[in-house]
């Protein structure tokens, strides 16, 4: 499995660069590709920046934060193979803010995504590391 990442510092540039974005994710040759700062907002997620043949995509927009700011985050992950829950063709934006941290789970009864505290998460991720050295 090749999994890339790839800070693009714009999507929508980063695509029309290779004409199409089918054109961009298959210059990767990669299973999974990630896109940080996608700089895109939920209103400009359009087919031609979200779906692609043979893949599949999960997008988590920027957002408008106190101080105004907008189109400067944004991440986006590409999946060439299509996950065993797969049921539609569209890409749907999942209802996450920006720090998200969780685990997405799959099995026989559906998906389910499960949020955590972070410094929670973080006390508890430490403690283990410090039994194991």
């Amino acid at each position: 499995m090749k999994l890339v990442t790839y800070n693009v510092n714009g999507l929508k540039q980063r695509v029309s660069q290779f004409d199409s974005l089918i054109k961009l994710l298959d210059s990767f040759d990669a299973d999974i590709i990630c896109f940080q700062e996608t700089k895109l907002r939920r209103q400009e997620l359009t087919a031609d920046l979200t779906i692609a043949d043979g893949y599949e995509s999960f997008f988590s927009c920027t957002r408008t934060c106190e101080k105004g700011r907008t189109g400067y985050s944004g991440v986006a992950t590409f999946c060439r193979v299509k996950s065993a829950t797969s049921s539609c063709e569209i890409a749907l934006p999942v209802a996450a803010e920006e720090g998200f941290t969780g685990l997405v789970t799959s099995n026989s009864r559906g998906v389910k995504i499960r949020s955590y505290d972070h410094n929670k998460w973080y006390q508890s991720y430490v403690r283990i590391l410090n039994l194991r050295w």
